[in-house]
């Protein structure tokens, strides 16, 4: 039993990797890219392959009373990041809001 409970942890484990890989393939960072604030300098080589994924999924964040905005929440190991959803798009937007 404990033999396949670390087959199934390492299958997890690489397939939790692989999303990361795919999802840093659809990573668009171009609006941090062109800030100059200092507060984002971390942001603009973000590696989601270099951190271990704990979850993701959809969300829908509500900005205002009648304004929602569709993001992708990762929650990594060390932090969480939301991702913007492109409509008809497979892009993520790692964006920096107020």
């Amino acid at each position: 039993k404990s033999i396949l409970n670390f087959v199934n942890h390492c299958i997890e484990e690489a397939e939790n990797h692989q999303k990361l890989i795919n999802m840093q393939k659809r990573l668009d960072k171009r609006a941090i890219e062109a800030s100059t604030d200092p507060n984002l300098a971390e942001f603009k080589k973000l590696d989601l392959t270099r951190h271990r994924l704990i979850f993701d999924g959809p969300m829908t964040w509500k900005l205002s009373k009648n304004k929602q905005v569709d993001i992708h929440a990762i929650l990594l190991e060390d932090f969480m990041v939301l991702l913007q959803k492109v409509p008809d798009s497979e892009r993520l937007v790692l964006k920096a809001h107020n």
